[in-house]
């Protein structure tokens, strides 16, 4: 994952099938009811939006409060206690899926965007993304390694 996702003070970082998609938090978006005026949504569709992005519209839903240093520190401590998992027991991956739930509890914002914020503070703080860190480390201990997990979340619609 490359180092130039936006800062999570100014971007919401989505993970979309084409990667991850930042979104400027002083966007305001489209309801989804008026992106599709004359099309029937559900209801689970209510509060969605429809931002607009460099890779096409992006349906989300709204920021759900501002976000803080607060923020940033708890994303930091997660990616330390990941880091710290990875070097003692070897693995991470569910760890990351239930701090980012925490993360996304305690901040309103989505678990995707958390796990984004969560793997960019990971980036930040040791130079590459958790999965190629592992990566790393298995094959400084001669273990096998994994290729790249997949950005293809099923067929195209």
């Amino acid at each position: 994952m490359p180092n130039d996702i936006p800062n999570p003070d100014t971007h919401r970082n989505l993970q979309t099938r084409e990667g991850v998609v930042a979104i400027p938090r002083e966007q305001k978006g489209v309801p989804l009811r008026e992106y599709f005026k004359n099309a029937e949504l559900p209801n689970d569709l209510e509060r969605a939006v429809v931002y607009a992005t460099p890779s096409g519209p992006v349906v989300a839903r709204p920021d759900p409060v501002p976000w803080n240093e607060q923020h940033n520190e708890k994303a930091q401590n997660y990616a330390d206690q990941i880091k710290s998992l990875i070097d003692e027991k070897g693995y991470y991956s569910r760890t990351l899926d239930i701090y980012a739930k925490r993360l996304a509890d305690d901040t309103g914002h989505d678990r995707d965007e958390m796990r984004a914020v969560i793997v960019k503070s990971f980036e930040q703080g040791y130079g590459r993304d958790p999965f190629t860190y592992l990566q790393d480390r298995r094959q400084e201990a001669g273990l096998p390694v994994r290729d790249a997990p997949s950005q293809d979340y099923g067929p195209e619609q």
